[in-house]
């Protein structure tokens, strides 16, 4: 009896072989680093109000957070074009680990501003990983692997973390 063939189980005929197994590493990479950024998009607010801060307080952290992460791809983007890319996809992780170990530090709501500063400038690494991912894949595939890497990303980490957090609460 012949083996079965993935591609005929699934009928659609989802096209596997678009993504080599760096590409399905940095896939599954994101979907874990998204799921722990969900923590920070629901509960990152209530954080800063136990940390004695006021609304406008907690929208200055969220603001500097949101602000410097739109900023920093900008940067990013040119530095990418002029620099090794990789180490820079590198030095922005480097950025972004050391980010919980700072709030989980604060004592006081201005000591998460650091931190929500090195968050932001995490992002400078953005344009540099979609750059290298794109260049791995042919025109053909190229838009399947945006929407693996960046779309599922999202969306099936914050899937996950609401069906975790439900499961939690009840």
């Amino acid at each position: 009896m012949k083996a079965l063939d993935y591609r005929r189980v699934l009928g659609f005929g989802f096209p596997f072989e678009a993504l080599n197994r760096d590409l399905w590493l940095t896939c599954l990479s994101n979907i874990v680093a998204a799921f722990g950024e969900g923590l920070y998009f629901w509960f990152f607010p209530l954080y800063i109000r136990s940390l004695q801060a006021n609304p406008v307080e907690v929208g200055t952290v969220l603001s500097v957070l949101w602000g410097v992460s739109a900023v920093t791809p900008v940067i990013g983007g040119i530095i990418a074009d002029k620099y090794d890319r990789k180490k820079i996809i590198i030095v922005s992780w480097a950025l972004w680990v050391f980010t919980p170990l700072i709030y989980s530090s604060a004592n006081f709501w201005p000591e998460l501003i650091p931190g929500a500063v090195l968050w932001g400038g995490s992002m400078i690494g953005a344009p540099a990983a979609n750059a290298t991912s794109s260049q791995r894949r042919s025109g053909r595939t190229r838009c399947l692997l945006f929407s693996l890497l960046f779309g599922l990303r999202t969306r099936l980490a914050t899937f996950l973390l609401l069906c975790l957090a439900g499961t939690w609460l009840t």
